[in-house]
């Protein structure tokens, strides 16, 4: 059995340091901390903390998440190449249909989001990841989260023109990928044209365009697909208004643990999606409930939480998914419940010099077992374990893109 001072030690899947080696190390960690604000971005004010003022944004404390992560156990290597020994080219363009246009759609705004930072406030939010979680839009990203409120009213209002504009006249395919999606996110506030997505989803849902391993009727995924759709379409319409109160944000706020030596450079996070799957994972019941009187549904007790970034999953996050899903896990297809939704099934590389934090809230629902599965995969990825899924596919190495769809 695993206690909770084994979980909370902060090396696992990388090597172990005495304390008296890290001396050397103190300053650079310490002036790395706090969300690497001041080296990345000027005048960065975090957009929800006590006694902060001068907020670009502020919301109420329910629709901002903060995770504080200091105890979380993580992942950490120097080198990744045994993990990484099967890449693969990125996969051709795929039509998304049926339910998938929901996750399209929230693809293209978590591209809006990242072109945003980048362009309007020349931050890098490094990957940003968006879900439907009872009728509000759930988003995070790797970094700068605390700015996603002011990239998104900024991007609708004062700034949308520069987020339109192209950044120069010889666009790469990426940039141009880029633009579309960006474009695709505005069209969607006509009115005719996303009417038009909604019949035509509807009609290729009838058609048996049914997510693999969803245990729902067709009537019943026709429902949820209006219902998301409709609720990312408010959301951008009140965006357009300045009204931003259809949105959760997850804040992560790690640090660089003192007594792991890392060198210069290397960053510390939690990946975006598993700080939305956390706050899923911590509140099911009450989520659960709330979706079902949301949909206004009697005849199905199973909810799809449709999620998507710009990225595929990490090599990490994806091992950490398939624990989410499953036997015991909060969205086993075999149950009744909450079901995870994404529309690709790749796995994205591991990433070297990057300290990654662990969510295992949604491994089991005993928190023992939970904390058990959070360890065991963390000496897996360590030594490369045969038991890694990873292992045995090929993954995405050369570029993190989701793919080269619409």
């Amino acid at each position: 059995m695993i206690n909770n001072s084994e979980l909370s030690r902060p090396l696992t899947g990388g090597n172990l340091y005495e304390p008296a080696e890290l001396n050397n190390l103190r300053d650079i960690s310490e002036q790395r901390l706090t969300h690497r604000a001041t080296a990345e971005s000027k005048n960065l004010i975090p957009l929800y903390c006590e006694g902060v003022k001068n907020s670009p944004v502020k919301l109420p404390s329910n629709k901002v998440i903060h995770h504080e992560l200091t105890s979380t156990p993580f992942y950490y290597s120097e080198d990744v190449s045994k993990l990484n020994q099967r890449p693969q080219a990125a996969s051709s363009k795929k039509e998304y249909t049926g339910f998938h246009r929901v996750t399209q759609e929230l693809r293209h705004i978590s591209t809006l989001v990242y072109s945003g930072g980048k362009k309007i406030l020349g931050i890098n939010l490094k990957e940003v990841q968006v879900a439907i979680v009872s009728g509000e839009i759930h988003i995070s990203s790797n970094f700068h989260a605390e700015r996603i409120s002011e990239i998104l009213l900024k991007s609708f209002n004062e700034d949308k023109e520069l987020l339109l504009s192209p950044k120069n006249k010889k666009l790469t395919h990426v940039n141009k990928r880029t633009s579309r999606h960006i474009q695709k996110t505005f069209r969607l506030l006509d009115e005719n044209y996303f009417q038009t997505i909604i019949s035509k989803g509807r009609e290729e849902i009838k058609k048996n365009d049914i997510p693999d391993k969803c245990r729902i009727s067709i009537d019943d995924l026709c429902l949820q697909f209006e219902k998301y759709m409709n609720t990312v379409f408010c959301a951008l319409s009140m965006l357009s208004s300045k009204d931003i109160s259809c949105f959760v944000i997850h804040i992560p706020t790690p640090s660089l643990p003192q007594d792991v030596a890392v060198k210069q450079g290397v960053t510390a996070t939690r990946h975006a999606e598993r700080n939305i799957i956390d706050y899923i994972a911590t509140n099911k019941d009450e989520i659960l409930m709330k979706s079902i009187d949301l949909l206004s549904t009697n005849s199905s007790q199973i909810i799809i939480i449709p999620i998507e970034g710009r990225f595929i999953p990490c090599g990490f996050c994806y091992e950490q998914e398939l624990l989410d899903k499953s036997p015991g896990g909060i969205f086993d297809p075999n149950k009744e419940g909450l079901i995870l939704f994404r529309s690709t099934k790749r796995a994205g590389k591991f990433y070297a010099n990057e300290i990654q934090y662990i969510s295992h809230a949604g491994f089991s629902s005993d928190e023992t077992q939970s904390k058990a599965l959070a360890m065991k995969l963390l000496s897996d990825i360590k030594i490369s374990s045969e038991h890694l899924s990873v292992l045995k596919m090929p993954l995405n190495t050369d570029t993190s893109f989701n793919s080269d769809s619409e």
